[in-house]
């Protein structure tokens, strides 16, 4: 929006063809169990927004989910975004949306990574991420590869270039005939393994988001407890409420931290024993199964780290982030919306 609203900015190269389609707010939304369209689809959906009013969300508008068979239509309705009108238009912004659809978060490592897989050009203003952050993300997931593609490819391996070419190819996870020997070496199934292998890169990614995360989440651990003697001290008819919302907070914000934990925890004991003390059965398991871990993990940790920006945003305007009741009251339905985010799947008007 603030690239759209600027006077001085191209307005070739926003991140849609279609005018229109950039007024809309993508969201990464959590699909209940049982709203999902079959049981193998992912916890996270991708839904778009179309605002009633393009300069105030707040005042409502439509939402579908890009899975929804009736998306094509919203599109056409919504946006004017039809394949009986420009096709090449259409294609290009469709396959935009898809590639944003195969992510668990928007994160924008994650959302740079899969626009160069794709070979799809944005305006970097869309990708607010530093060369420097970057180089450190990638450098950190390519170290983790290293072991797997030395063990995989002992006699290949043995010079540094040969190596990274290697490492290279399991980053881009698109060349099955060059990793032929690591998906033989891991006994995966061969339609699967490029999906595994990203599947790991990504969960490797949000390794190391949580780790940058952890001293936030202790932050606001320590907030609440605060604001927890805070609600305490009110009157038993005042307390109630706000004490039933804090303890929905507190709670599944402790669920969804525990998650992701187990999750990582598991995954760096199964490294562990598969590279320093030759132990592959847990680590093969969780390759197998990491697809399930890929969007649970996305999942949890997706709003850990939106509950931790919106915390930050909203207590830190204020001495020693303490907020009056009514901001306490305010903050903690944001908290509550974000940790227990529910989603239908169907087209319904925004409130």
């Amino acid at each position: 929006m603030r690239l759209k609203d600027d006077p001085d900015a191209p307005k070739d190269h926003l991140f849609f063809q279609n005018a229109r389609l950039n007024n809309v707010i993508i969201i990464k939304h959590s699909v209940a169990a049982e709203a999902r369209r079959s049981e193998f689809a992912p916890a996270v959906g991708t839904k778009l927004f179309f605002p009633f009013n393009e300069h105030n969300a707040y005042a409502g508008g439509n939402t579908i989910f890009l899975h929804d068979k009736e998306l094509e239509a919203a599109l056409a309705d919504k946006c004017g975004l039809d394949r009986r009108g420009d096709k090449a238009m259409f294609d290009q912004d469709v396959r935009l949306l898809r590639a944003l659809d195969t992510l668990p978060t928007l994160d924008p490592f994650l959302l740079r990574d899969a626009l160069q897989s794709e070979r799809i050009e944005v305006n970097p203003a869309y990708l607010e991420i530093s060369e420097e952050e970057w180089f450190k993300i990638e450098d950190f997931i390519r170290e983790r590869f290293v072991p797997l593609i030395k063990s995989a490819f002992p006699e290949e391996t043995s010079s540094h270039g040969k190596t990274m070419q290697l490492v290279e190819k399991l980053w881009e996870c698109k060349d099955e005939r060059a990793l032929a020997p690591l998906i033989i070496a891991l006994r995966l199934p061969e339609d699967k393994a490029m999906e595994i292998f990203y599947a790991w890169k990504v969960i490797t990614f949000y390794s190391c988001l949580y780790n940058s995360l952890r001293p936030k989440l202790i932050a606001m651990a320590t907030w609440l407890k605060d604001a927890e003697g805070t609600i305490a001290l009110l009157q038993p008819a005042a307390r109630g409420p706000l004490e039933s919302m804090f303890n929905g907070v507190k709670s599944e914000l402790r669920t969804q931290w525990l998650a992701v934990d187990k999750d990582l925890a598991e995954f760096e004991t199964a490294y562990q024993k598969m590279f320093k003390h030759k132990e592959t059965g847990a680590f093969l398991g969780f390759l197998r199964n990491c697809r399930d871990t890929f969007w649970r993990l996305g999942d949890a940790v997706g709003k850990l780290d939106h509950t931790l920006l919106c915390w930050d945003r909203i207590t830190a305007r204020h001495h020693r982030r303490h907020l009056n009741l009514e901001a306490l009251h305010q903050a903690l339905r944001v908290f509550d919306e974000i940790l227990a985010s529910r989603g239908d799947g169907k087209m319904r008007i925004a409130s």
